[in-house]
């Protein structure tokens, strides 16, 4: 049987801890959709469909960003276990996240049901500026929540790479969660990017109803 030197132990488990620490989760602006308009100032009336799709998206929206929060925190104490040395309290923590994120991608997916529920009511919109510039909002935001969901299985894997790398001595998965958290890292650069379209578009829409 082979040992590494304590020296050995130490350098790796500080890069596994830096690796943990990059984790960046995203914060997704589709709570963007809870600021309308207040109803009785606008001039242009959208569609009850919309109204009523744009309010149960709000309040999935909030339910993700609340997942988003608490995935933050387990992150933190993975990081704070590994730290510590405590092997135990690490694992237990990656199992909540991992939970955590299977309830984010279940939320995810009833928002996907409901963008698809919004986009039938495009068509009763009066106004075709109006049309226009929820339809590109809509569209914005089919994308993100894909890319968003993308980033969940993303996430997954990586913390059962990370999981591994605790009960197993294998450079292999070393290597592996360095890949994974590039790819990680990446996706959250793009669904950041569809965040600051989305929310530039959904802008135009409310002052356009004005």
């Amino acid at each position: 049987m082979k040992f590494k030197d304590k020296k050995s132990d130490i350098i790796e488990d500080k890069h596994l801890r830096q690796k943990i620490a990059l984790l960046v989760v995203p914060v997704i602006a589709i709570v963007g959709l809870a600021v309308y308009a207040a109803a009785g100032q606008n001039t242009t009336e959208p569609p009850q469909g919309f109204v009523a799709s744009r309010q149960n998206l709000s309040e999935i929206s909030k339910d993700i960003a609340n997942l988003n929060q608490e995935m933050s925190r387990e992150i933190s104490t993975i990081q704070e276990a590994k730290k510590a040395g405590d092997t135990g309290k690490a694992l237990q923590a990656i199992q909540s996240a991992k939970q955590t994120n299977a309830e984010a991608v279940t939320k995810a997916q009833s928002f996907s049901a409901g963008l698809a529920e919004m986009s039938k009511s495009l068509s009763g919109f009066t106004s075709t500026t109006s049309q226009t510039l929820a339809a590109q909002a809509v569209a914005t935001e089919i994308s993100l929540t894909n890319e968003f969901i993308t980033y969940t299985k993303l996430l997954d894997n990586f913390l059962t790479l990370l999981s591994a790398s605790i009960t197993n001595d294998n450079p292999t998965i070393e290597n592996n969660i360095k890949t994974s958290l590039a790819e990680i890292n990446k996706k959250v650069d793009d669904i950041n990017k569809l965040n600051q379209t989305f929310l530039q578009e959904i802008a135009s829409f409310d002052k356009s109803l004005q």
